[in-house]
């Protein structure tokens, strides 16, 4: 089965729109181990902690990073019809394009530290940097361009759907205040 390069053409059959969200379910397994990679790196530089191991072994993590983040933004466009309705895929709908934008907005700040501290130097020593770094410069271009309307979608579905669970107004509650830290 293919599936249209935009995940926002509205998909009339029921079949073919279940199949399309558990494709994206499979691209997001296989690339997570990228995203947990550089979110949980304390040295983005392989080098600086095993010596002798090339900065080649990263160009796959971007990679996959970048595939995952549109991934995430994929969901969220792609669940947005799905959610105006009440169905038995809703709770985890819910918190599965939730967890996307959580990605989305970790990475853009993952991003925006990089960019005022340098990636070099151990945690526990650094220091601000007005300059950005090198590497950081083009770090957030890794981002694909919609994410942040992505986000605001899912801000909007979690207002939606507040009354079902007090969960979900916490769950904007951190979407929310996470943005809000997020440099435009």
């Amino acid at each position: 089965m293919r599936f249209s390069p935009t995940s926002t053409e509205p998909l009339y059959d029921i079949l073919p729109w279940v199949l399309r969200g558990h494709h994206i379910d499979v691209i997001e397994i296989l690339r997570f181990p990228a995203i947990s990679e550089i979110l949980n790196n304390r040295h983005p530089n392989p080098s600086a902690v095993i010596p002798n191991l090339s900065s080649v072994s990263s160009e796959p993590t971007s990679q996959l990073s970048k595939e995952y983040l549109e991934n995430a933004v994929r969901r969220i466009e792609a669940n947005t019809e799905g959610l105006l309705h009440r169905h038995q895929g809703s709770w985890l709908t819910i918190r599965s394009c939730t967890r996307s934008a959580l990605a989305l907005l970790a990475m853009k700040l993952h991003y925006q530290s990089e960019s005022h501290y340098g990636n070099n130097v151990p945690e526990d020593n650094r220091a601000y940097q007005s300059t950005p770094s090198p590497g950081s410069l083009q770090a957030d271009s890794n981002l694909p361009s919609r994410w942040r309307d992505a986000v605001m979608l899912v801000i909007s579905m979690l207002k939606g759907w507040e009354p079902e669970s007090p969960d979900i107004y916490q769950l904007r509650l951190v979407v929310e205040g996470l943005l809000g830290l997020c440099h435009v």
